[in-house]
């Protein structure tokens, strides 16, 4: 009897593929390890990473070292972006930033933190228009022509982040505005700094902020140099909920202006102190005003119900104290002084559907308003404008429901007008609706001789009545004006010639479509001394806004008798005649 035996078993088959395998884990291991060494170096980042953001953004893009480790930092130093040679476009000395990438990856972004050490941001506009920031703009547009518009993002979870802080030391900020020939204005930051710190779903963080600004201005004629020096400084707690999203803000900023010379000299001491307190259900406080040293020159204001989760509320915006110690800060460069010009303000503003619907409704008031320039002072003017517009932004439509305008001078009737429909106006690509509206404006009792000083002599006496009606038609892009003016009892000096009661009648037609095409339907012109006629004119046509062609035909009739009477010439006799001139 023979019994079967066992097959031989492959065991040298088996150790070989296990020691194959070993092998192979260990290259993968090693690798891997290289590979990861490789591509955390400063030289991978130097000579493979930058060159090719570099080309992506049309500028030059480098740093002198680097030190990554991808599980927990990055850090970067002198990085330097650079378009059109010196000054750079962007410098800094140091960039950096501690993370846990395990826990990014688990969805929750914790960063202890971000740190930038002197950047540098050097803006230069040259005195052809174009600016050191062209090539990147260029390139980005080329790319966003070249990237499909990506599909809406479907709702998710709100992004679980954590960042403990971020500081930026030493900041600074210039633009540069160069002329023709030497001079430039230069406007810059100086020693910016700016901490932010807790940042976290329903946590409250810290902003701390501080900068030196100025400008230099040397402009060509007539434009004035001047110079300003101030400081920035403000500190803002920012409630923040689980979707991080702002619900309360509190704090404060002040900027301090400590030099001033030339043109903005009326600037020192100058100071603008914002203020706020906003809560998840109102703004109880939100204050902009302005101080020449202890006296509240002028205030802005805001304040009511306000729902900041759902961006709804009604507010009420006030602007009152503005007056020419304020308005003089700007005229004082030009020479203008604003006498007892007096400015205040009151708005209703209404926030629904996301800030998306906006309705406004208040009054502005510009009390005594004049203006002195060169011994020359206009003659006093109330004026009041009250206003109602309703506007619905994600439809692209406004409605301008009440406007009313009353202008007073020695408390007599001046100017005056007002909506006589509703006002319609469509920025959107939809097809404009049939609304019509109409506005109506009333020039009355306009005394010449109170602005004589303003002509140089040449108009000495006059009395101007205006009536002007301006009708909309779908919704804005159609435009119709009508207009009725006339000028009695003028006196006016032309080289060695006077002339006095003259009257004037005008008459203006015209109507724009798509803010494109003007048509001059009718225009005419009247001129009569004691009751004659003598001249007369008339043009119509048609001009392209764009390209500025026109069209016009006019015709001018000069009377022979009433002019030669009115020149005065004795050995000139006519009794009947008129001299007539035609123009295409």
């Amino acid at each position: 009897m023979t019994s079967p035996s066992a097959p031989a078993q492959p065991a040298p088959k088996r150790r070989r593929f296990l020691r194959f395998a070993l092998w192979g884990l260990a290259l993968l291991v090693v690798l891997v390890v290289a590979l990861y060494f490789v591509a955390t170096s400063s030289a991978f980042l130097k000579s493979v990473i930058l060159p090719r953001v570099s080309q992506r953004l049309g500028a030059e893009v480098t740093v002198e070292s680097a030190s990554i480790k991808p599980f927990s930092r990055i850090r970067l130093a002198n990085l330097t972006v650079r378009t059109t040679g010196d000054p750079p476009l962007l410098s800094v000395r140091e960039a950096a930033v501690q993370y846990s990438l395990w826990d990014i990856l688990r969805g929750n972004y914790r960063i202890e933190s971000i740190t930038v050490l002197q950047p540098a941001v050097e803006l230069v506009q040259n005195a052809d228009g174009t600016s050191n920031l062209d090539p990147i703009l260029e390139a980005l547009a080329k790319m966003g022509g070249e990237t499909a518009a990506p599909e809406p993002a479907a709702p998710s979870e709100p992004m679980a982040l954590e960042l403990a802080s971020l500081n930026v030391q030493g900041a600074v900020i210039r633009v540069t505005r160069h002329y023709a020939g030497d001079q430039k204005d230069v406007f810059q930051v100086t020693d910016a700094g700016l901490t932010l710190s807790d940042v976290k779903n329903g946590g409250t963080a810290t902003l701390k902020l501080k900068a030196g600004l100025g400008a230099n201005l040397n402009p060509p004629a007539p434009g004035a140099a001047g110079s300003v020096r101030s400081t920035l400084a403000g500190e803002f707690k920012l409630g923040l909920s689980q979707d991080l999203q702002p619900t309360q803000i509190q704090g404060n900023a002040r900027m301090d202006v400590e030099e001033a010379t030339g043109a903005l000299a009326e600037t020192r001491s100058l100071a603008v102190a914002l203020d706020t307190d906003v809560t998840p259900e109102a703004i109880r406080k939100a204050a902009l005003r302005a101080f020449k040293g202890r006296t509240l020159l002028a205030e802005l204001t805001c304040e009511g119900p306000f729902d900041l989760a759902k961006r709804e509320g009604r507010l009420t915006v006030a602007a009152k104290g503005i007056d020419r110690q304020l308005l003089n800060l700007a005229g004082t460069p030009f020479g203008v002084d604003f006498g007892r010009t007096a400015i205040q303000s009151t708005n209703l503003v209404t926030l629904a559907n996301q800030a998306q619907t906006i309705q406004i409704a208040g009054r502005l008031d510009i009390g005594q308003f004049s203006l002195t320039r060169s011994n020359l002072t206009t003659p006093t003017i109330d004026l009041g404008l009250a206003y109602d517009v309703n506007a619905d932004l994600a439809a692209g439509r406004a409605v301008l429901r009440a406007l009313n305008l009353d202008g007073r001078q020695n408390n007599q009737p001046l100017l005056t007008g007002g909506l006589v429909k509703p006002m319609t106006l469509d920025w959107s690509s939809g097809q404009a609706g049939a609304e019509e509206s109409a506005l109506s404006l009333t020039l009355t009792n306009l005394n010449l001789a109170d602005w004589a000083q303003f002509t140089g002599g040449m108009v000495e006496a006059g009395r101007v009545a205006a009536h002007v009606d301006l009708t909309s038609r779908q919704a804005g892009r159609q435009l119709v004006t009508h207009v009725d003016g006339r000028i009695s009892g003028l006196s006016a000096t032309a080289g060695t010639n006077r002339f006095d009661q003259l009257d004037l009648a005008m008459t203006l037609d015209t109507q724009v479509d798509d803010f494109k095409r003007v048509a001059l339907r009718q225009a005419k012109l009247r001129v009569t001394h004691a009751g004659a006629t003598l001249a007369g004119a008339t043009a119509q046509g048609v001009v392209d806004a764009q390209t500025m062609a026109a069209d016009l035909q006019t015709t001018l009739r000069l009377m022979i008798p009433p002019a030669l009477k009115l020149a005065a010439l004795p050995d000139a006799n006519f009794t009947a005649g008129a001299v007539t001139a035609e123009a295409h």
